[in-house]
């Protein structure tokens, strides 16, 4: 019933999706965004010569032969250190803020951590941007097309709740003649009769 009910919602029209875009534009924000390779180790030493080596070779060949060498990373040892996509926030302190200083290219490190020490390099910096309209049009219409199909549910049962109490009159002669509420009559003293008794017209 709520599905027919709401495919009778009225259609979701371009100016409203383009008003709800402008509405709540913050809503499809995206953050700055880093992709990162890194080598940790609890032993200073090897950190700084995995830098060493770095310092002097940073290919994505380098990084696949240095990471697995030196680091202890399980998220990024067996894929050159990368760790893709990262956002303010997602690595521990103090690296996430060194990471987020960095240079893009910058072969920056030892940094301490309480998992051990960290080298690392800024592969690519996404800089934070609002997603277009174009964008996330489909997703907003999807979302207002669901609002409206709640919405057309919601006044079709008040307007049939409303209507039926309207029209239904509880008759206290054949609620008596049931005996109690749960007497063969209790299921007629609420239908749509008069209080004659009589059957009204619908």
């Amino acid at each position: 019933l709520q599905r027919q009910v709401g495919e009778n919602a009225p259609p979701v029209t371009a100016d409203a999706v383009e008003d709800y875009y402008e509405g709540a534009e913050s809503q499809f924000e995206l953050p700055e965004t880093r992709d990162i390779r890194l080598v940790l180790n609890r032993d200073r030493a090897k950190v700084e010569q995995a830098m060493s080596q770095l310092e002097q070779d940073s290919s994505t060949q380098a990084w696949t032969r240095i990471a697995k060498k030196f680091s202890t990373d399980p998220a990024s040892q067996a894929n050159g250190g990368e760790r893709p996509g990262l956002t303010e926030g997602l690595l521990e302190e103090p690296l996430n803020r060194e990471v987020f200083a960095a240079s893009e290219g910058e072969i920056a490190g030892p940094v301490k951590t309480p998992l051990g020490w960290y080298v690392f390099e800024v592969e690519k910096v996404t800089p934070a941007r609002t997603q277009d309209l174009e964008e996330v049009q489909r997703q907003i219409r999807t979302q207002l097309g669901q609002q409206a199909e709640q919405e057309a549910f919601a006044a079709f049962i008040e307007d049939y709740g409303s209507t039926w109490s309207a029209r239904t009159i509880c008759n206290d002669e054949l609620f008596a003649l049931a005996g109690s509420p749960s007497g063969v009559g209790a299921l007629e003293r609420c239908s749509n009769f008069s209080g004659s008794g009589h059957p009204e017209t619908a």
